[in-house]
């Protein structure tokens, strides 16, 4: 049984937790005050979280009820809950609406188009398919192609605000790569962190020309010839070759850096 100081203590500690969920909802309601319509990947991701939020204040709420009786904290409960199903209720009504307003993939419209314009009127140029985002899982050998092609597909685009770029980044990831931005907010302040993060793990020269050069050494020996083994073994080493030559590496004497 807990002393009178241990109870103290906890119930300091379950004050302050208190504290910190409420002070999340809070900045949840200023959000959704300032709300702006292009921000609808941004107000997904914070509802989801505030919705998190109920479970974890009826759980330190009930502990508090124990270990204090007074009417202060007994209305506390009361206060949370109204402001909570408040907040939660208007992100709901806003998440509706973006339903008839949704975001549309990055396309190539033309030759010399950008991807994703939406405020260019139509043409008589043939227009082209849309195009699938690049895929990379952390697979280091494949970081720099990856790079290249979302540079070319999305960054440089002007037209995309920067939080649909993070939606468009997180959809091209996957595995050991989706996990390094795991935690991020899908904002526009974080669209620069997340890139950060991923070139401080994946852009390792060392280990990608290392990669390149175990693809080419590790090659299996070609048991039965035929056109399509052979071709299979050339276009191995050619593509490991041309990546290690991209990289600036001396291929004809091996002479790395």
């Amino acid at each position: 049984m807990p002393n009178e100081k241990e109870q103290s203590g906890e119930l300091s500690k379950f004050i302050n937790k208190r504290g910190t969920i409420r002070g999340q909802l809070t900045r949840f309601e200023s959000f959704i005050g300032s709300f702006k319509k292009d921000n609808y990947i941004e107000l997904e991701t914070r509802f989801k979280k505030t919705e998190d939020l109920w479970d974890k204040f009826d759980d330190l709420q009930s502990q508090i009820e124990i270990i204090s009786q007074e009417q202060e904290q007994v209305e506390y409960r009361s206060i949370f809950e109204n402001q909570y199903f408040a907040v939660v209720s208007q992100g709901k009504m806003l998440l509706e609406e973006s339903k008839s307003t949704p975001i549309p993939a990055p396309q190539i419209l033309g030759t010399n188009s950008v991807i994703g314009e939406r405020s260019k009127p139509p043409t008589s140029e043939p227009r082209l398919p849309p195009i699938d985002l690049p895929q990379f899982s952390g697979a280091y050998e494949q970081w720099f192609s990856f790079v290249d092609n979302l540079e070319a597909l999305v960054n440089r685009n002007g037209n995309v605000a920067e939080v649909h770029k993070f939606d468009y980044l997180q959809r091209c990831l996957k595995g050991e790569a989706r996990q390094v931005i795991e935690a991020l907010d899908v904002t526009a302040a974080n669209y620069s962190t997340a890139w950060n993060l991923l070139r401080e793990r994946f852009e390792n020269k060392r280990l990608i020309v290392d990669k390149h050069i175990q693809g080419i050494l590790s090659l299996p020996t070609i048991k039965q010839e035929s056109a399509s083994s052979v071709w299979a073994f050339l276009d191995t080493i050619q593509k490991n070759m041309r990546s290690l030559q991209a990289l600036e590496i001396n291929t004809s004497s091996w002479t790395r850096y």
